[in-house]
């Protein structure tokens, strides 16, 4: 299961970074931000079991604006898929 992505993100005005901490938006400068941003990125993943799953990613920031520039980034990670027993959701079993 291998993938590729693009993350793209205008803001039309908002909050120029970086905020002073004495101004009254502080608390909500990350919200409210004029963030611009393009990132490009693939990953890929295995399926062990139906519930269990590894993946891999990498990300590389093309352009930024009042943002936190994700120059390279990679993540791994492990997931595990609850499934409800058929009993508990009314399926019958075949």
């Amino acid at each position: 299961m291998d993938h590729g992505t693009q993350r793209w993100q205008w803001t039309c005005g908002g909050v120029e970074t970086p905020v002073a901490q004495s101004d009254p938006l502080f608390p909500y400068h990350d919200r409210l931000a004029n963030d611009d941003y393009f990132n490009i990125g693939f990953g890929t993943g295995w399926s062990f079991t139906p519930t269990v799953t590894a993946f891999a990613t990498y990300a590389h920031g093309i352009s930024g604006n009042n943002s936190h520039k994700v120059n390279q980034g990679v993540t791994i990670g492990f997931s595990y898929g609850f499934r409800p027993r058929a009993e508990a959701v009314g399926v019958a079993k075949q």
